[in-house]
């Protein structure tokens, strides 16, 4: 009976063991993979901030292009009222000839404040 408990004892000493060497094993095989997920996640968070950077700097230069196209137009609207001919004022100022005449006849004039 003596030696039955030695060995119940033996064994659960080993598997306590085992277990341990297990803890140990998956530690040191997750610990690599865990640290990869996790730099993988801050590449996707840098991607993100950069698309939002980009997607900030694309909105002002569209703001910016906007607003020189508004100022070509107030400035053919103003060479218009002087009597000045829409081909002209098209070499001048840039927008199409077709931009100037819709603009001579009032349908771009409300795109403009």
């Amino acid at each position: 009976m003596d030696v039955l408990l030695e060995l119940l004892a033996w064994q659960s000493q080993r598997i306590d063991e085992l277990e341990q060497e297990i803890l140990k094993l998956k530690n040191e095989t997750l610990k690599p993979i865990i640290s990869a997920i996790q730099m993988d996640k801050q590449g996707e968070v840098e991607s993100w901030w950069e698309g939002i950077e980009k997607g900030r700097i694309e909105g002002i230069l569209e703001g910016e292009e906007a607003g020189k196209l508004k100022e070509k137009l107030t400035i053919a609207r103003n060479l218009l009222s002087t009597g000045i001919d829409i081909e002209t004022i098209a070499m001048a100022t840039g927008p199409t000839k077709q931009d100037i005449t819709q603009l001579r006849n009032n349908e771009l004039i409300k795109t403009i404040p």
